[in-house]
């Protein structure tokens, strides 16, 4: 139990870690240099994200060009609403963040509670780790390919021929070192951006479902053991609580990530369609960064869905609990009447601004748009 309880501090540190190197954090509502670094993090997004679409604007007639700029400018787009939707809701995230952290703690000083809340946490800490790693190493790939190509220039003795930037881009500046200087920077700094806030938000949201389900957890333990002789009433009454706060904590959970998720829903497929379609016309050396960060969307949307999934299973498992707890035939028609009470309730659904379920079904369906979105490509790219 000491190895599990471990593994939790390590999770938890390192979601720390993200949201503090995004400004996120929620745990630091007024620090200046968060929200400066938000700021930043959003003005160069912007600026990226409109040199990419001008590049894209400049090669309408060439859809090859379009495709390779099309799918990273939706992606700056999304770090764009993501830290909108974190401001807008702020002070939704840190209630959120303090309401699940203090309970759960509360349950974890618990010594008969810590194996029931730390034992998914392999289903979460690992998936996570290699999200945020897979999100990162793509990133730095992209980055990487400009200093390459400049060393491999330098190393022909033809000097700089081609200014690449890490990105597609163009900007009505006529070019110079300078101004290459500083686009290179600018989209560096966006790249960073991109990685870190793509991390942490994922980090974040399987975090606070972890909390959220294994707190469910709790409860179905507490109503699997509950007998007639025990003092009922009162156990019943902390749970009823108990999971009142917990529905609470689902809807400002929806309400942050149900636009987050509703946008991915449709960008996700997007981008995934734009850079198998680049794939299919480019030589596999080339294409092998377009296929790992195919690989990277495919593993977001999939772990989006299975954290939700696993919310719903929690949320059913505690009413099967509550079912096949100790009150069938024993006398007490209080119990009786409370059992039943606490059987109406609906099991916790998360879902997309209450217009989607988030569960592995989202996975199957940005999967078939993707394919749809691409065949289509290919009709256009035939005619």
């Amino acid at each position: 139990m000491e190895r599990q309880l471990l593994r939790y501090e390590s999770y938890a540190r390192g979601v720390k870690r993200l949201l503090l190197l995004s400004g996120l954090w929620p745990g630091c509502a007024s620090s200046k240099l968060l929200q400066l670094v938000v700021a930043a993090q959003f003005t160069v997004s912007v600026i990226t994200a409109c040199g990419i679409m001008n590049f894209v604007a400049s090669h309408i007639t060439n859809l090859d060009l379009i495709t390779k700029g099309l799918g990273i400018a939706v992606g700056f787009c999304t770090i764009v609403f993501k830290i909108t939707v974190f401001t807008m809701y702020r002070d939704s995230v840190i209630e959120l963040h303090e309401t699940l952290e203090k309970n759960f703690r509360k349950d974890l000083e618990n010594a008969e509670y810590q194996s029931v809340l730390l034992s998914p946490i392999a289903y979460f800490d690992r998936p996570t780790l290699y999200l945020s790693l897979s999100t990162l190493g793509v990133v730095l790939m992209y980055n990487i390919n400009p200093i390459i190509s400049i060393i491999s220039q330098l190393s022909n003795g033809n000097g700089l021929l081609k200014h690449r930037t890490p990105f597609p881009s163009k900007y009505p500046f006529p070019e110079s070192i300078g101004l290459y200087v500083a686009r290179y920077i600018i989209e560096v700094g966006a790249s960073y951006a991109v990685g870190v806030i793509t991390a942490a938000t994922d980090a974040l949201f399987g975090f606070y479902i972890f909390q959220i389900a294994t707190q469910l957890r709790v409860l179905s333990y507490r109503m699997r053991n509950l007998t007639a002789a025990d003092d009922y009433q009162k156990i019943i009454k902390e749970c009823v609580v108990q999971r009142q706060i917990l529905v609470g904590c689902r809807d400002k959970l929806g309400k942050i990530y149900g636009p987050i998720i509703l946008w991915m829903l449709t960008s996700s497929a997007m981008i995934m369609c734009t850079n198998i379609f680049q794939a299919s016309q480019i030589s596999m050396d080339k294409a092998l960064l377009v296929l790992i960060y195919i690989t990277m969307k495919l593993m977001q949307t999939l772990l989006y869905g299975w954290f939700g999934l696993f919310l719903i299973t929690e949320s059913e498992a505690l009413g099967d609990s509550i079912y096949f707890c100790d009150w069938p035939g024993c006398g007490d028609k209080l119990f009786v009447s409370n059992i039943n009470t606490m059987l109406l309730c609906r099991p916790l659904v998360l879902k997309a601004c209450q217009f989607y379920e988030i569960s592995i079904d989202m996975f199957i369906t940005i999967i078939n748009t993707t394919l749809s979105y691409f065949f289509l490509l290919r009709t256009l790219d035939d005619k």
